[in-house]
């Protein structure tokens, strides 16, 4: 920022639940994915369930509850693991 430039980055605080992944997921090494999901409530817990589907297509992205993050580290997550999701209001 310039010394003329008086506004601030503020970093936004996204809200995240914890949930068990309903299936694999893969992702390559080394780009960061961004997966769209659906909740599921059982008696084990919240279940996070991966949409999947092209991009662009509306439908996935008006079904669902929440984004799943898989870090350009990982190869893909596996069924049952724990993540984090960004809930979406």
């Amino acid at each position: 920022m310039g010394p003329g430039n008086h506004y601030q980055k503020e970093r936004l605080v996204k809200p995240t639940v914890k949930a068990s992944l309903a299936r694999n997921v893969s992702s390559k090494s080394g780009r960061t994915d961004y997966v769209r999901v659906k909740f599921n409530h059982t008696a084990g817990g919240l279940q996070a369930i991966p949409l999947f589907g092209r991009s662009g297509m509306l439908r996935p992205l008006t079904e669902a509850d929440g984004l799943l993050t898989i870090p350009a580290d990982k190869e893909g997550l596996m069924s049952g693991e724990s993540v984090e999701i960004e809930i979406w209001n």
